[in-house]
């Protein structure tokens, strides 16, 4: 029996990435925060922080007619830092829309949801978007 294996979740990060490209709805606005998943040595880390790095911010903002959005991504499993749980309390204290997605379908799914990309009924699945990132990233 096949022991199933889970993506990373940067993995999930560019499979989401790459539906966003291909279909984002007009008006919607996005970007990546790269506050994770690589290694920086003390000096940089403080240079970043003195630059405005905020831990815990959401993986993926999306500004949606006029409203944000924060979601951050997880894989099955995965859990919320303290730092993220405060950012994302601090986001929706503010008045944005904050959501915990884990795995692709679900963030597909609340991006759909939110109306920030056209629903597709031909979605590819989990599968064959990473054997593709699999291609793409070694």
């Amino acid at each position: 029996m096949n022991a199933r294996v889970h993506p990373a979740e940067w993995q999930v990060q560019i499979a989401v990435v790459d539906h966003l490209k291909l279909r984002a709805l007009p008006g919607v606005f996005w970007f990546g925060v790269m506050n994770g998943g690589f290694k920086a040595d003390k000096r940089a880390i403080a240079k970043l922080k003195a630059m405005g790095l905020t831990p815990g911010v959401s993986d993926l903002c999306l500004i949606i007619r006029g409203h944000a959005y924060g979601l951050e991504l997880k894989v099955p499993g995965g859990r919320q830092t303290p730092e993220q749980i405060a950012a994302g309390e601090a986001w929706t204290a503010a008045g944005g829309t904050y959501a915990v997605a884990t795995g692709i379908d679900a963030a597909l799914e609340r991006l759909t949801e939110w109306g920030a990309i056209r629903p597709d009924g031909g979605a590819r699945r989990m599968s064959d978007l990473l054997r593709d990132l699999d291609e793409v990233v070694p």
